[in-house]
C-alpha cells in the first residue's frame, strides 16, 4: 500500500470462493479507470487466497484476514474502516466488472453530486439477472429502492456511509441472525434518511453469474427462505407500511400458484420458500425450527 488516496476503495468481503475472486481481480486489472485500491477481507479460517495477492496487480490490494468475523456485512465495515477513498464500493467475491464500469460509475457521481449510484445486474447480454430491477434511471427513494438496489454495484460516499454507521451487522449473508439479505436496501434507506443523493442508472452494469430458480435443488430453496427472511425484516425494520410489504409477498405466492399449475414444481417450492420467508421476516420471526444461525451461500 502506498500513501496515496485513491478516488474509489473496493471493499471484498470472502469466504470459501477462489477462482471467483481472481475472475473479479482479472476483470478490475482492465478497468480504464485507476485511481482505485482494493481491500480483501477474508474470513476463512486458515488463509487460502496466497497464490491470488502474490500476483502482480496494477493496484494496490490490501489484505486483512479475519477468521473470528463471520458475515458479509461485518467483513464490509471492517474493511471500510481502513479505506480513505472518497467512494467505496462492495464486490460480491463472485462479481466481474466490464472495462468501463468504474469510469462511468466515477464520471456519473461526479456530474450529479450524488452520495449514492446504483446500477442493474446483468449477464454479458445485457439481460437482467438476480430480480426485478427498474429500466429507466430515477431518483432512488423508498417506494422504489427494492427495484433499485443491489448490493455490489452501489457506489456510496464514504464520508457519509461512515456517518450513517455502514452496514447492519446483524442483516446479511453470514450474519449470525435468520435476516439474510437485503442489508443494502437497509444501508440505501439509512443513507435517504440522512439526506443523501441517491440515484439508479440501469445501463451501469455488473455481471454474476445468476441465479437459476428453474432447477432450484433443496439448498437453493433453503436460501431463498433465508434471503425472504431478509428482505421482510428489513421492511419491518424501516416501517415501510402494508402496501410495499403486500405486494412482494402477493408477488411471491401468485408465482409458487402459476409455478405450480404449469408442473414447474422446483420453481414453484422456491416462490413458497420466499414467500414464508418474507412473512417470517415481517412478522420479525421464525416458523418451526427453521431459526438456526445461517451461514454463508455457497
Amino acid at each position: 500500500m502506498t500513501d496515496h488516496t485513491p478516488t474509489v476503495s473496493l471493499i471484498v468481503s470472502t469466504k470459501d470462493r477462489h477462482h471467483q475472486l481472481n475472475r473479479l481481480l482479472r476483470a478490475l486489472s482492465e478497468q480504464t479507470f485507476r485511481d482505485f485500491d482494493v481491500i480483501i477481507v477474508e474470513q476463512n479460517d486458515k488463509p487460502m487466497i496466497g497464490d491470488i495477492l502474490a500476483q502482480s496487480w496494477t493496484f494496490a490490494v490490501r489484505h486483512l484476514h479475519t477468521p473470528c468475523e463471520q458475515g458479509a456485512s461485518r467483513g464490509r465495515n471492517h474493511g471500510l474502516a481502513f479505506s480513505t477513498a472518497e467512494f467505496v464500493l462492495f464486490p460480491d467475491d463472485d462479481c466481474w466488472y466490464p472495462p468501463t464500469f468504474l469510469e462511468r460509475g466515477i464520471s456519473e457521481l461526479r456530474q450529479r453530486n450524488l452520495d449514492a449510484l446504483t446500477g442493474r445486474p446483468t449477464d454479458e447480454r445485457g439481460q437482467t439477472i438476480d430480480g426485478r430491477y427498474e429500466m429507466t434511471a430515477q431518483r432512488i427513494t423508498r417506494a422504489n429502492v427494492w427495484t433499485t438496489q443491489i448490493e455490489w454495484l452501489a457506489f456510496w460516499r464514504r464520508e457519509l456511509l461512515i456517518q450513517v454507521g455502514g452496514f447492519d451487522e446483524q442483516v446479511g449473508v453470514g450474519a449470525t441472525t435468520p435476516w439474510q439479505s437485503a442489508e443494502g436496501q437497509d444501508l440505501m434507506l439509512r443513507m435517504l434518511a440522512a439526506g443523501a443523493r441517491c440515484w439508479y442508472d440501469p445501463t451501469l452494469n455488473g455481471h454474476d453469474a445468476g441465479l437459476d430458480r428453474r432447477h432450484a435443488d433443496d439448498a437453493f430453496i433453503a436460501r431463498a427462505r433465508k434471503y425472504g427472511r431478509g428482505m421482510g425484516f428489513v421492511m419491518r425494520k424501516h416501517r415501510l407500511g402494508l402496501g410495499t410489504p403486500a405486494r412482494f409477498l402477493v408477488r411471491s405466492i401468485a408465482g409458487t400458484v402459476l409455478a405450480a399449475a404449469r408442473g414447474r414444481l422446483p420453481l414453484a417450492k422456491f416462490y413458497a420458500a420466499t414467500a414464508l420467508g418474507r412473512a417470517e421476516g415481517l412478522l420479525g420471526r421464525c416458523f418451526g425450527n427453521a431459526d438456526e444461525t445461517a451461514t454463508r451461500s455457497p
